[in-house]
């Protein structure tokens, strides 16, 4: 019995090495793909970002095309209010209707923003590169455009999977309350109770979302990587993530690239600030004289554009640096974008990337 547990432990120990010596090969071979073709990649991703303000400038020009009428109305009627000298009564459930069909194409142009950089990402560390051992902004492109179809499908399931997740958390939570209610004294549904503050909702909704997101958390690079189907993506990254116990590893991740991308977009979003007033008395002075319009276009313009940059913070950074968006390294032969960050616990799986391994 003993000499077994003793087998088995050096086994496990064997293997441990094994992940640690393929993930720090990994990690060199994606440090040296950066640092020979970096520009490549920086000059990849401003395109890929540029497109993507490019349709979401499109996708909100329809939505305030849409909602033109709603506009006209809401300005109507402060002048007629101006001129009768009673207070203005404006409407903006219109304007929200309009807003929540917005959101979706908005959230599907984030979607595909984030799977074109995470393609190029990975096809720079897995090995884009030529003969003279660079990657080039075109071969880049072709990798981006031979596989942007399935990681953006990646992308767009799991999104549906987090908000349903999320929206069957709350609806337990109203379950529990309800049940409370009708079990007790107390109701969990008045004016200062639980369902009345925004920290509290966002308690609720936050563990089935959180739990779906991490789970699923590596299914883009799956789908970038290995070439595979959305579904099996999805099920080779929960399986990752939960038969491995990589959630860990995984968590500790997502929060580092949390921790750098929040600071860094509301850093953004504070500079843009003043952009506010310049877009709206540009609005007023040169695409027309609806106070309401211009009020809107300047209160998203910062916005999108702490959007943008932040999306493009990482391309200044020194090539030998691998920004978070970029790469990161696995183990069994192959590499994940730095914005999944997780080992691959699956030492003896043939398919993948081959990597050197370090001796």
């Amino acid at each position: 019995m003993r000499a077994s547990e003793g087998g088995r432990s050096m086994v496990a120990s064997a293997r441990a090495e094994g992940v640690e010596s393929r993930g720090g090969a990994v990690a060199a071979t994606a440090a040296r793909a950066l640092s020979r073709g970096g520009r490549s990649l920086a000059g990849v991703i401003l395109c890929v970002v540029a497109l993507s303000g490019l349709l979401g400038l499109l996708a909100t020009a329809a939505a305030f095309a849409v909602a033109r009428p709603e506009f006209t109305k809401m300005r109507e009627n402060l002048l007629w209010a101006r001129s009768a000298e009673d207070p203005v009564s404006t409407d903006t459930w219109p304007l929200l209707l309009v807003a929540l069909g917005a959101a979706p194409v908005l959230l599907a142009v984030l979607a595909l923003g984030c799977a074109a950089t995470g393609l190029a990402g990975a096809a720079a560390v897995a090995g884009a590169a030529d003969s003279a051992g660079r990657f080039t902004a075109r071969r880049l492109g072709r990798r981006i455009r031979a596989g942007l179809g399935t990681v953006f499908a990646v992308h767009l399931v799991r999104g549906l999977a987090v908000a349903a997740a999320a929206a069957l958390s709350f609806a337990a939570c109203v379950g529990l309350a309800a049940a409370s209610a009708a079990l007790s004294w107390a109701d969990p549904f008045r004016f200062d109770g639980p369902f009345d503050s925004l920290s509290h909702l966002v308690a609720m909704i936050a563990p089935g979302a959180l739990l779906i997101r991490l789970g699923f958390a590596l299914a883009p690079s799956c789908a970038a990587l290995d070439g595979t189907g959305v579904w099996v993506a999805l099920r080779r990254s929960w399986s990752l993530v939960w038969s491995r116990r990589a959630w860990p590893l995984t968590a500790g991740a997502l929060l580092l690239t949390t921790c750098y991308w929040l600071p860094v977009h509301l850093l953004i979003r504070h500079l843009a600030g003043p952009l506010d007033s310049v877009v709206h008395s540009a609005v007023l002075a040169h695409v027309t004289p609806n106070t309401y319009v211009a009020h809107a276009a300047g209160l998203l313009t910062p916005g999108a554009l702490a959007v943008l940059l932040s999306a493009l913070s990482p391309c200044p950074l020194p090539r030998r640096v691998c920004p978070p968006c970029t790469c990161t390294c696995g183990g069994s032969g192959r590499a994940w974008p730095r914005s999944e960050r997780v080992v691959d616990l699956d030492p003896g799986r043939k398919r993948g990337l081959a990597f050197p391994r370090r001796e």
